[in-house]
């Protein structure tokens, strides 16, 4: 009878020992997962890292935890005797624009399974031009051309080519081939080249057919080049450059003009570079008379140019945004005064002017700078210890007493070349 009642008790044992939690004295319902440093929809770009960090509740609890992308690229699997940190760092790279779900899945020590995911967008990279084409062509009808240009970014890339800004129709490969080129070809190209996250433009490549085999008006040189420093103006008398006919009178134009060059009268040709035009420039240049013209160009280098900062503060500092001691010629920067403590701002002097604490600059040369401050409150009057005025102002006005003042009595001072009557007080600041 016994044995009976063993065999009938069995089942149910087991049945209810089933149905309780693996452990009912742990707390399994605080056994989490949460993505943190990173938040749902969030863009990247291709080839850069994308990092974010899982917060696990009660690890010690966890039996495995995994980490996937899109269900079928699964980065990490932890065992439960090495899950003892409550933080995980993770990092990873895509090569390719997509849209990934992101998810993290823990398996409990009582067997229940819990998850969090996220979606995240990967972007592919902007176009940019790396290489231009050549600036300037003059060539003769019947020969052959080709313009091209080389750009970076993430496919597909799209080129289009125009003439003097208008498409050309059927002209969209990364290269414009004319194999016999024609007067009716002259003009300015460009290429424009996009994907679906940005486009960028070419410089402008100017073409020159000319018909003439023997010219009655040429320029004497290929390339004219000089070079001039940045904020500095080129000047070049180019009359004695060019030959034109007996009696006839030149006429000098820019093929492509430009704010920063110019002819000014029959002869003289200015160029003067704006803040950060380092590099080298091409300028296409013609000279007409009334039988024929003739085109060349001048090529440029424009060199930077660099000035000192210098600032000086007692009683605070001066913080410069961007920060350094050498700047380009042109350069914005942000000056901050930050008095010390028990004083304040006063003004600035030397190469700036006024009261804010902060001001823009910009650096046209060498410059120095000095934040002046004075204290918070004054010191009282600072008595005459000997018969000179300048003495005592002298004492008083050093930075470190100000503000300060003087009160001196009514009398002479200095042998009598100072008169003070009646209640005088001077305050140094």
């Amino acid at each position: 009878m016994k044995f009976l009642h063993t065999l009938i008790l069995l089942p149910v044992i087991v049945f209810l020992y089933c149905q309780l939690p693996a452990d009912p004295f742990k707390k399994y319902e605080n056994c989490t997962v949460e993505f943190t440093n990173i938040s749902d929809s969030a863009v990247f770009y291709i080839s850069k890292s994308v990092e974010f960090n899982l917060l696990i509740g009660n690890p010690h609890l966890i039996d495995t935890l995994t980490l996937s992308f899109d269900d079928h690229d699964t980065l990490i699997t932890l065992g439960k005797q090495i899950i003892i940190d409550t933080l995980f760092h993770f990092s990873r790279s895509f090569l390719s624009p997509d849209t990934i779900e992101v998810k993290a899945a823990i398996v409990r020590g009582d067997r229940e399974r819990f998850s969090a995911s996220i979606t995240i967008f990967i972007l592919g990279n902007e176009p940019e031009i790396i290489s231009q084409p050549k600036s300037f062509f003059i060539l003769r009808p019947g020969y052959a051309c080709t313009l091209g240009v080389k750009a970076t970014g993430s496919d597909p890339l799209h080129y289009q080519w125009y003439k003097d800004n208008i498409e050309r129709s059927g002209d969209t490969l990364d290269t414009l081939f004319f194999p016999y080129i024609q007067p009716a070809d002259s003009g300015a190209y460009h290429c424009k080249v996009w994907n679906n996250w940005g486009k960028d433009s070419s410089t402008t490549s100017s073409i020159v057919v000319s018909e003439g085999s023997g010219k009655t008006v040429y320029w004497k040189f290929g390339i004219l080049k000089d070079t001039v420093k940045e904020g500095e103006t080129l000047s070049v008398q180019v009359k004695s450059l060019y030959i034109v006919p007996p009696g006839d009178v030149g006429t000098l134009t820019l093929l492509n003009p430009s704010s920063n060059a110019q002819f000014i009268g029959d002869s003289l040709f200015n160029f003067t570079p704006a803040k950060r035009d380092s590099g080298l420039y091409t300028i296409p240049v013609i000279v007409a008379t009334r039988g024929g013209a003739d085109t060349s160009q001048i090529g440029i280098t424009i060199l930077p140019r660099y000035f000192t900062l210098s600032l000086q503060a007692v009683s605070g500092t001066i913080t410069a945004q961007p920060a350094g001691n050498n700047y380009r010629w042109g350069d914005l920067i942000t000056l901050t005064a930050v008095p010390a403590q028990g004083f304040k701002f006063s003004e600035w002097s030397g190469g700036a002017t006024g009261i804010a604490s902060e001001i823009k600059i910009s650096i046209w040369g060498n410059t120095d700078i000095t934040a002046l401050f004075i204290a918070e409150t004054f010191t009282g009057c600072v008595e005459l210890t000997s018969g000179s005025l300048n003495t005592a102002i002298k004492n008083a006005s050093p930075s470190l007493k100000r503000p300060g003042s003087l009160c001196p009595q009514e009398g002479s001072y200095d042998d009598g070349t100072i008169k003070v009557w009646g209640t005088v007080r001077f305050v140094f600041q």
